[in-house]
C-alpha cells in the first residue's frame, strides 16, 4: 500500500469513528478494537497508522486496543497460526456496559426476523 493510500484509509477510518462518536452517538464506554491482520507478513510489528489510529480513537473518549495478529500464519516457524486471535476475542468479550444497558445477549426479542438472531 502506497503512503498515499495509507494515509487515505487512516482518514477514512478517522471519519467512521468520528460519526460513530457524534452522529449515531454510541455509548463511549464501547471497546474499540484495532486488530492488524496478517502480522506475521511484517514480523508482528505495530504499523505506525495503527496507533495513530488507537490514539485518535481513545481521544473521542472510547477505550482503545491495539492487537497484532496472524491467524494463518505464512511464517509458522517464527509466528504460530492464531497468534493475536485470542487476544482480539477476550478483548471484545471483556466488555461490560456502563451505563447499565443490558448486555447484547439478554436483549429483548420481538417480532422482526433480525430480532431472533440477536444474542
Amino acid at each position: 500500500m502506497s503512503d498515499a493510500q495509507r494515509h487515505a484509509e487512516l482518514q477514512r477510518m478517522r471519519y467512521f469513528c468520528e460519526r460513530l462518536a457524534d452522529d449515531v452517538k454510541i455509548s463511549r464506554d464501547t471497546p474499540f478494537v484495532i486488530v492488524v491482520s496478517k502480522s506475521d507478513e511484517i514480523d508482528m510489528q505495530m504499523p505506525q497508522a495503527a496507533t495513530e489510529l488507537c490514539d485518535y480513537v481513545a481521544g473521542l473518549g472510547f477505550p482503545a486496543t491495539k492487537i497484532s495478529a496472524a491467524s494463518f500464519s505464512r511464517k509458522p516457524d517464527s509466528f504460530k497460526s492464531g497468534t493475536g486471535v485470542f487476544p482480539a476475542i477476550e478483548t471484545v468479550l471483556a466488555y461490560r456496559a456502563q451505563d447499565g444497558a443490558a448486555p447484547p445477549n439478554n436483549a429483548p426479542s420481538g417480532e422482526r426476523a433480525f430480532s431472533r438472531f440477536r444474542g
